[in-house]
């Protein structure tokens, strides 16, 4: 059977308490809760609970912002007309490293603090991501001249950024579904 049960204010330790038809109580251990919203499977015959690991939650979130950044930045390189042969070596390890800079931050929020924090400080890491990125590519970037490869940087996160505020509830769901709370 799963039981979900969803409140403000969860305590950090608790007990699972089961009371049968027949009377019969059975209490398990103590556990700690390690983020705000988790999830334990709890085994009646053994009195064990195990929860999901945290790295899964990290990778869900990391690629699904990844690929979708990776898709919508790769169209908007092709529309200015850079070259994929001489920048996809720049192109992948920029967007690849601000990614994971994203997912150790707003994963961390999402799981510690919840999806409130996350859009609080979702706009100054996506504008960090920006200003780094467009300076990189200013630099990195074979073709055109410096400010044009600049405005790549920018039109290419404003873009993924705008798409990615409409897959943000989508992937909260998703993260959210892999560590809430199940007995």
């Amino acid at each position: 059977m799963i039981h979900e049960f969803g409140y403000l204010g969860l305590p950090e330790t608790y007990r699972i308490i089961i009371v049968t038809e027949s009377g019969k109580v059975t209490v398990s251990d103590t556990f700690t809760r390690k983020v705000l919203q988790s999830s334990i499977t709890y085994d009646y015959l053994s009195n064990q609970g195990t929860t999901p690991p945290l790295l899964t939650a990290y990778i869900v979130q990391f690629f699904s912002t990844c690929i979708p950044t990776l898709l919508i930045e790769f169209i908007v390189l092709l529309l200015f007309g850079f070259s994929v042969k001489n920048n996809y070596k720049v192109f992948l390890t920029v967007n690849i490293t601000t990614q994971l800079i994203m997912t150790a931050i707003l994963g961390a929020t999402i799981i510690y603090k919840g999806s409130l924090y996350a859009n609080i400080i979702l706009f100054p890491v996506e504008l960090f991501i920006l200003l780094s990125e467009s300076i990189i590519y200013s630099k990195l970037l074979k073709g055109y001249t410096g400010k044009e490869r600049v405005f790549y940087g920018v039109v290419a996160n404003l873009t993924s950024f705008i798409v990615g505020l409409f897959l943000l509830s989508k992937q909260y769901e998703m993260i959210v579904s892999i560590l809430s709370i199940r007995y």
